[in-house]
């Protein structure tokens, strides 16, 4: 009967793992996603006529526009106070995916609203897209905005998973989170 017992927690705890390294990818790809987008605005700022792939589109557009307000670029009139309403929209949604990526760690409900976020600047991507004339343009930013929703939807679907395991140890000590690195001693233990 013990070796049952020792084998459930064994596959339980398999699971665990398996469901925290998988929620662990979603909420990094909400980090990723913010990161590259601000590195992306920095870029155009400088003059860069290239972008990373790994982008959200929403803030990306009321960033170049801020951009193109505040240096007069494109034909676009100088006019700071667009520009800076532009940026801030910009600044907004990426503060956006910086807190959604902040407590995704630890409630699966902030991996949903990062979901809808990245769905909605992806249909913001489509539309630009369609409007563009030049849909093919858009291929691999399909393609890698594709492949980031299905890592969001797995890690959310492992963060989903996990939270319907049973806890780690019966007896109710205190557990690290799945995301945590660090386990924090149960406050009942005594140490030597």
């Amino acid at each position: 009967m013990g070796g049952q017992a020792y084998e459930s927690a064994g596959i339980h705890a398999a699971k665990r793992s398996r469901y925290g390294n998988r929620w662990r990818g979603g909420v990094w790809t909400l980090f990723l996603i913010g990161v590259f987008s601000v590195i992306n605005l920095l870029m155009y700022a400088f003059g860069s006529s290239s972008y990373f792939l790994f982008t959200a589109y929403l803030p990306y557009s009321f960033g170049i526009v801020g951009i193109d307000y505040c240096m007069g670029w494109y034909g676009m009139p100088v006019d700071g106070g667009a520009g800076a309403f532009s940026l801030s929209i910009a600044a907004v949604f990426l503060i956006l995916y910086f807190v959604i990526w902040f407590f995704a760690r630890k409630k699966a409900g902030w991996l949903i609203a990062g979901l809808v976020l990245f769905l909605l600047d992806t249909l913001y991507m489509v539309y630009v897209m369609i409007i563009s004339g030049d849909p093919a343009r858009f291929t691999m930013d399909c393609i890698i905005h594709a492949l980031a929703i299905a890592e969001i939807a797995v890690g959310l679907h492992a963060a989903l998973k996990y939270g319907k395991l049973p806890p780690e140890d019966p007896e109710g000590a205190k557990t690290a989170s799945p995301l945590n690195e660090e386990n924090e001693p149960s406050e009942d233990s005594e140490e030597p």
